[in-house]
């Protein structure tokens, strides 16, 4: 044992036992970097970001901008004091708020400087091969002795057999050489490697999936259009009711293809405790890949798309348009044709608007909503019994007035001027039974403006 003292000299104060303790030194710019890139790449970092990332979950449970932005907007108005809040979070539009963007960044950057060292050094190890066998086996955590019948030859031979059964890499070190014993030898083994790929695997699958979506959020884009059965679409940016394109996208060079729909079915059960849900989605037609090309048959159902020059088509969702036409004051026909109307609920109660700026003497504006199988609830209220065009009833509002669509007085607002309404469900056309079918409504009412 040694005994240690302190000395002071002469004019030098006593140390302080309780004084302030010596600080460490200020990290250079490259060690400050060097620190918070091991932290950044740590895997403790990449299962926070990852726990973060879990808060993308609200955009599949809030319906979202850029995918269905009629649901977002009846969410608003059945949660009038909850959305505010929603949208100051972004919650509406998950998937391209900033929050998120920061998170999917930083994880990626988490997982690959994470990924590279670890596959270096697992390339490295594969080249290898087992350690040496050591010296005194004594010193290793777990060791056993026997005694075998046989040359050494043999039984190196036999261990190594059993170990290759086992899937180990093996080495067999033999006795060679002047001065070596004959009889002695070692066989080293090791695995463990093909587990370290598996997981190699899947983190460079989990780079190639964020990458992926992030090619697809840059160059990619996302439209929606209501397309009428017995109407075509053609791949421009007029055609689209709603457009979203990536930062890096050029939303002028869309593949040049178009497409017909013949017919779309909606089929929905009719018994058991799932009345009324959807039972099938499908549409068919022909598309055209380019101009000049011959047209191809497609048949499009839910989570089966049409691919068409790297862009998919997706069916996601049906409804009905009325064929709804309108005389004016004078009699003549202003506007005849289909009208989308868009479901707001899951009997597939519709809304829609009809707008006729060509009416005489006054503009004329028609909202309302369509009923696939009318009925009334116990209030007496017009109501909707089962999805499908069963006993389809169309109930209008006319209004007059100045649609503010002329020139210089378009605006997004319309100026209408009420002028009667059909305080019925339904009309006499539709009550003789007006036959419908899906997609599209055939031979319904007649809505004439007095």
């Amino acid at each position: 044992m040694t005994d240690t003292a302190t000395t002071t000299t002469a004019g030098s104060p006593a140390p302080d036992p309780e004084g302030p303790t010596p600080r460490a030194p200020a990290l250079t710019r490259r060690e400050l970097a060097r620190w918070a890139w091991r932290q950044l790449t740590s895997m403790r970092t990449a299962l926070l970001l990852l726990a973060l990332a879990l808060g993308a979950l609200p955009g599949s449970l809030v319906p979202q901008e850029g995918v269905d932005s009629l649901a977002v907007a009846r969410f608003r108005v059945a949660h009038p004091d909850l959305a505010p809040w929603l949208d100051r979070l972004g919650a509406f539009s998950v998937y391209s708020s900033p929050w998120f963007a920061a998170i999917y960044l930083l994880l990626l950057v988490s997982l690959v400087g994470c990924l590279v060292p670890r596959t270096a050094v697992y390339a490295r190890g594969l080249r290898a091969r087992p350690p040496r066998t050591p010296v005194r086996l004594d010193r290793m955590p777990a060791y056993a002795t026997y005694d075998a019948d046989g040359g050494v030859a043999e039984v190196l031979d036999h261990a190594a057999g059993v170990l290759r059964g086992r899937r180990y890499r093996v080495d067999t070190d033999r006795a060679t050489g002047a001065g070596t014993d004959e009889g002695s030898g070692a066989v080293r083994a090791e695995k463990g490697y093909l587990r370290e790929a598996g997981n190699l695997v899947f983190h460079v699958s989990l780079v190639g999936v964020l990458v992926g979506v992030a090619v697809g959020s840059l160059w990619g884009y996302r439209g929606n259009a209501i397309v009428v059965e017995g109407s075509g679409f053609s791949n421009t940016l007029t055609q689209y009711d709603e457009f979203t394109a990536g930062a890096l996208a050029d939303g002028s060079s869309l593949p040049p293809f178009s497409l017909a729909l013949e017919t779309m079915t909606a089929d929905f059960q009719t018994g058991g405790p799932q009345v009324g849900q959807p039972e099938l989605f499908e549409a068919t037609g022909t598309v055209t890949p380019a101009p000049g090309e011959e047209p191809a048959d497609f048949d499009i159902r839910v989570n089966h798309p049409l691919s068409v020059d790297g862009t998919s088509v997706f069916l996601v969702g049906s409804g009905y348009a009325p064929v709804v036409t309108v005389r004016d004051g004078d009699g003549a026909v202003v506007s005849s044709g289909p009208v989308p109307f868009l479901p707001v609920d899951a009997s597939y109660v519709s809304e829609g608007v009809v707008k006729v700026p060509d009416a005489r003497p006054q503009q004329l504006g028609l909202e309302g909503f369509f009923l696939p199988t009318a009925g009334r609830d116990a209030d007496g209220l017009p109501v909707s019994a089962f999805p499908e065009a069963v006993d389809p009833a169309l109930s209008l509002f006319v209004w007059q007035g100045d649609l503010g669509l002329d020139g210089a007085r378009r605006s997004r607002s319309t100026a209408w001027t009420r002028t009667g309404c059909r305080s019925s469900p339904t009309t006499t056309a539709s009550r003789r039974g007006c036959c419908c079918s899906r997609g599209r409504p055939r031979g319904c009412p007649t809505a004439s403006a007095p």
